[in-house]
């Protein structure tokens, strides 16, 4: 998660409600590709697959956009300059 979310330090990856999205997604797609109803299930023999599958996976576009979202509003926070008194105040 921390690859696709922007790193550990982003907004996304700290979000609890997208880190969990991508983490259902990931195990839906590691239960669908091998055909199995837990990830715990996974064939001992299937371990570097299941891996490289992880490694390879891609967000869909929807969860991407979510995320790019979420880490482009603390961006703008930040260019905004510090709150006071429940508004933006410019650091220029």
């Amino acid at each position: 998660m921390s690859s696709v979310g922007g790193g550990k330090e982003s907004s996304a990856y700290n979000n609890r409600s997208i880190r969990g999205k991508v983490y259902s997604a990931i195990n839906k797609e590691i239960k669908r590709y091998f055909g199995i109803p837990r990830r715990a299930e996974i064939p001992a023999k299937d371990y570097n697959e299941a891996m490289e599958l992880i490694e390879n996976w891609e967000l869909d576009k929807q969860l991407k956009e979510e995320i790019v979202i979420e880490n482009n509003q603390l961006i703008n926070i930040f260019k905004q300059g510090s709150r006071k008194n429940g508004r933006y105040e410019s650091t220029n």
